[in-house]
């Protein structure tokens, strides 16, 4: 309980740069929690985890989340903190929610994708990761369960077709297939899985 209190203290404190939609800074600060001014934006970074031999890493949010509980993501992504650019805050999501080492270099840009409702701006990345799958960790408090799935059922998932057993957050289900209409994802298909 005691670890709870002081996480949500943490993120009470977090603070965010502000942007304006077309991504430029605006030169304020902003705070998890308080609302956000009209007219700016705060970064948020996405890290798709692809492993060399073509599967995905799926990963589940913790049963306590607010949102989605339960609910399976595609790696790690989280806000990008003050101070950090898109790239760096990628790195440091992707280690602190799957404990995967990514340089800044070996992050491949997928999108970059505005949600005026949400007043996000959302750069998504693409990481080949070339190591152990079993290296993979969970966050407590964020993840509970992590899967490495075979490029068919990651393209079924995206496509918005209903996959026994992976309920996918259904925002990031959509930026990702905005990600594969635009080609920025691989060719599921000539993946041999």
């Amino acid at each position: 309980m005691e670890r709870m209190k002081q996480t949500e203290q943490a993120e009470q404190m977090e603070k965010w740069d502000a942007y304006y939609e077309d991504g430029t800074p605006a030169n304020r600060v902003l705070v998890r929690g308080e609302a956000i001014p009209q007219g700016l934006y705060h970064l948020v970074a996405e890290v798709l985890v692809r492993h060399e031999d073509g599967s995905f890493l799926l990963m589940r949010r913790d049963l306590q989340k607010p949102n989605y509980p339960g609910y399976w993501g595609s790696g790690a992504g989280g806000s990008v903190c003050l101070g950090e650019s898109a790239v760096q805050g990628a790195v440091r999501e992707l280690w602190e929610e799957t404990g995967l080492q990514a340089q800044e270099g070996r992050l491949r840009p997928i999108y970059w994708l505005v949600n005026g409702k949400t007043q996000g701006i959302y750069a998504g990345y693409c990481f080949d990761y070339r190591g152990e799958k079993d290296a993979v960790r969970l966050q407590e408090g964020e993840t509970v369960d992590y899967r490495w799935v075979p490029a068919n059922t990651f393209a079924a998932i995206i496509a918005g077709q209903e996959v026994p057993g992976y309920p996918f957050v259904p925002a990031l289900q959509q930026r990702l297939r905005r990600a594969q209409e635009l080609g920025a994802l691989p060719d599921f298909n000539a993946d041999t899985q």
